[in-house]
Parts: C-alpha cells; sequence; structure tokens
C-alpha cells in the first residue's frame, strides 16, 4: 500500500498541472478540444498525449530512457522542492498555451510538448527508482 502511495506522489510530483492553480482545479476546468473531441487540460496531459504517442508502456518507456549515469544522479539528488518547482515552472508554459475557452489543439500541441512531457515522465521514473533503490537497496 504505501509502496504504491509512494510511486503516485513521485508521478503526481512530476505533471506539471498537478501543480497548477488550485481555482481551475489544476486545469480539470479548462475545458480544450483534442482533434475535436471535448476534454480538458488535466485529462490532456494524464492521459491523452500519452495515448496519442500510441506505444505500450514498454515502448515508451524505451523510447524516453536516454538519460546517462551522470544524469540520473543529478536528478536523484536534487531535493524535492526543486521537483516541486520544476513542475510549476512548466505548469505556467501549459497555461499560457491555452488563449481561448474550447481552445482546438491537435499534432502542433502534441510538438510543441512532447519533449517537456517525456522528459518528465523521464526524471519521474529514475527519481522514484532512486528512492526505490535507497529504500530496498
Amino acid at each position: 500500500m504505501y509502496l504504491r502511495l509512494l510511486i503516485h506522489i513521485i508521478g503526481d510530483i512530476h505533471q506539471p498541472l498537478h501543480v497548477g492553480q488550485f481555482e481551475d482545479r489544476g486545469g480539470n476546468q479548462i475545458l480544450v478540444q483534442w482533434f475535436g473531441n471535448p476534454t480538458n487540460l488535466h485529462s490532456l496531459w494524464d492521459e491523452k498525449l500519452i495515448e496519442f504517442q500510441n506505444l505500450s508502456y514498454t515502448e515508451y518507456a524505451r523510447s524516453i530512457n536516454h538519460s546517462t549515469k551522470d544524469q540520473c544522479k543529478q536528478w536523484q539528488e536534487q531535493p524535492m522542492n526543486d521537483w516541486f518547482y520544476e513542475s510549476y515552472q512548466l505548469a505556467g508554459k501549459v497555461y499560457g498555451s491555452i488563449t481561448q475557452p474550447d481552445q482546438k489543439l491537435s499534432f502542433r500541441y502534441n510538438y510543441d510538448f512532447i519533449d517537456i512531457l517525456n522528459g518528465r515522465l523521464l526524471k519521474g521514473g529514475i527519481r522514484l527508482a532512486g528512492i526505490l533503490n535507497s529504500v530496498f537497496g
């Protein structure tokens, strides 16, 4: 149970909208169109951008796992406050990309944000691995 909670928390810290604006519930109240289908900004970042890559979880992990040992060490040694702050800064970019209600998003949005999404997934995974390695040796 605690392990599942830890995994969830580390994942949440790295998703920019999870440290987004309280008043819109982290993007849940910002309505957008994803390839013509109604959704909200939070769901777009939690699910739809990842699903759009059309990869299995294993394929996706392999496609983004290109960090060096030095990067892994640096990311794992950073204090958790930095993890929050990174996501907070990126949340500003995500929010800033939405300029109108029900904005239509598609290929261009994916192109503009896929590197950020992949970077957050990679850092979250590497940092989680560091915590698990320290707990379980």
